[in-house]
């Protein structure tokens, strides 16, 4: 929108010596921070679709966990009465262990996850007001030209 605008206007002439920043950088500028924003969605998406799949992961690891649990107490309960084997509860021990720590893995996953979020959306943020200022100049621009016509 303020592109557009810029096409129309000439550029504008400082009375004190110091040089306005072009009507091209101006432009550039502008351009430069929309496209920030617009990466800084991208990565937000990608990392909310991160999220949401190790959240899946999350529950299909503890369901994992939970069956382990169960055959684990099925077999120590066999193994009272003498119909399984310590080695078999031993091996069920152990797959309980490795379904608790794929649990732990996977909420590691979610928490790093969680603050990639948290920093997509604090570069979200700093992208947006990086086109506030670049509107800001255009806006400056604008004036500036409008004040000679």
């Amino acid at each position: 929108m303020f592109l557009a605008c810029l096409a129309a206007v000439p550029a504008p002439a400082c009375a004190d010596d110091t040089a306005a920043p072009g009507r091209a950088e101006v432009e550039a500028q502008l351009r430069l921070a929309a496209e920030a924003v617009e990466a800084a969605r991208v990565e937000f998406e990608a990392r909310d679709v991160q999220l949401k799949a190790a959240r899946a992961n999350l529950t299909r690891a503890e369901s994992a966990r939970n069956v382990a649990a169960e055959r684990l107490a099925e077999a120590q309960a066999l193994a009272a009465q003498g119909k399984a084997t310590r080695a078999q509860v031993d091996e069920l021990k152990a797959m309980v262990q490795r379904a608790i720590a794929g649990v732990g893995e996977v909420r590691a996953e979610i928490a790093a996850a969680e603050a990639a979020i948290t920093r997509a959306q604090a570069t979200i943020a700093a992208a947006q007001s990086a086109v506030a200022a670049a509107q800001e100049g255009v806006s400056g621009y604008l004036g500036a030209a409008g004040a000679e016509g």
